[in-house]
């Protein structure tokens, strides 16, 4: 009777461990964003660029802006958008797919950093593909 009390209890004790287990992971998630496009632009050695201070657009002519478009059709896009200090641009999934439809987007940089490109057709975000990191090269 010991015996099969103790197999029991071992059982059990495995069976929530797993599961413990596979609830933490499937919370982590990899941390990812669910309701946001993440878009992180990085140069060549993988520091952030900074989209306030290192492009060559916008009002001040240092900013980096992104915009999303559909892919099938580049002139159904989304407003222009300010890659943040740190590198990322974070935009809501709804409010995009809301003003141009869903779909697949293509991204295009204005005010790349001088010496530096991209190819643009190597970045796309979708339902599924929700954050992106965009690698500079030197051009």
């Amino acid at each position: 009777m010991k015996k099969l009390f103790k197999s029991l209890v071992v059982t059990i004790a495995i069976a929530l461990s797993v599961t413990c287990i596979a609830m933490f992971i499937t919370a982590c998630d990899g941390n990812k964003d669910k309701e946001n496009f993440v878009i992180t632009v990085l140069y060549p050695n993988g520091e952030a660029v900074n989209g306030t201070a290192d492009g060559t657009a916008g009002m001040d002519s240092k900013s980096v802006m992104i915009q999303i478009c559909q892919k099938d059709d580049p002139t159904a896009c989304y407003k222009m958008l300010q890659l943040g200090a740190d590198g990322t641009l974070k935009v809501s999934i709804k409010d995009v797919q809301n003003a141009i439809g869903e779909g697949n987007y293509i991204l295009h940089l204005q005010g790349v950093p001088q010496g530096y490109t991209y190819d643009e057709d190597n970045y796309v975000l979708n339902a599924t593909t929700t954050s992106v990191t965009i690698n500079l090269v030197n051009s």
